[in-house]
């Protein structure tokens, strides 16, 4: 098992434009090791869109292609002012492709990498991505991959969960074998040590981490000590992150 995935090499904004003759590519906007994202407009209905393609090998995997489609028809259902709204889904050139709402701001990571957001602020985002998580565990769906890269501000600072690309229907225990992806430090440790037991609770801890993490500036393994004792925020919080990220 793994948490991360090798080096993709995305194509470039012409290539995929090649692939995609309804869109217009204007730019890669992002690349990792679970896929690339690009800025784009849909030319018949004059809309912006991201467009998210993944890595050749995601394809190839039966079980993962299935899961893919489930999942992704599960999210354009979802109609959620904190969630990335997804338009469609397919496969291209042996890879598998996402077309989502496009957010024109920066992610949570980047406005507040290494800085303490004040309390109040941080309560209100965490407020917010929660209630949009909570949607989609309404709907039967974990994220399993929840962090500041992964929610976006838009232009009224409102927080915009998205990349659910390692989403699981709640319920549906990992393939034997299957190679688990994830973020260090904010990952749950049962998605790691018992991907079969995976439920809510692991998305959950994973917003405990967040919310630590924005009132001071640390992730909870760098620093484990209280918020509170920290950055001087009310006790109250303390006891949110513990009871995310140690449950009894």
């Amino acid at each position: 098992m793994s948490l991360e995935a090798e080096p993709f090499s995305a194509p470039s904004p012409e290539e995929l434009a090649a692939l995609f003759p309804g869109y217009a590519i204007d730019s890669l906007i992002a690349c990792g090791g679970m896929g690339a994202v690009y800025h784009a407009r849909q030319v018949a209905l004059d809309r912006e869109v991201a467009i998210k393609i993944l890595p050749r090998e995601f394809s190839a995997d039966e079980a993962f292609r299935d899961g893919f489609a489930a999942e992704a028809r599960a999210m354009a259902k979802l109609n959620h002012p904190n969630l990335i709204g997804v338009y469609d889904f397919g496969e291209v050139d042996g890879m598998l492709f996402i077309i989502m709402e496009f957010v024109p701001g920066q992610s949570l990571y980047h406005a507040a990498y290494q800085t303490r957001i004040e309390p109040k602020e941080a309560a209100r985002l965490m407020a917010e991505i929660c209630s949009g998580i909570a949607e989609a565990h309404r709907a039967g769906l974990l994220h399993r991959d929840i962090k500041p890269a992964n929610v976006l501000l838009d232009a009224h600072k409102r927080p915009k969960v998205g990349d659910f690309g390692l989403a699981r229907p709640i319920g549906t225990a990992a393939q034997e074998g299957e190679v688990i992806f994830g973020t260090p430090g904010y990952t749950a440790p049962e998605v790691v040590d018992h991907p079969s037991r995976v439920d809510a609770r692991a998305d959950v801890f994973s917003l405990g981490v967040m919310l630590h993490e924005l009132l001071t500036g640390k992730l909870p393994s760098a620093d484990p000590r209280p918020p509170s004792t920290i950055c001087g925020c009310s006790p109250k919080f303390d006891e949110i992150v513990k009871r995310a990220t140690q449950p009894v």
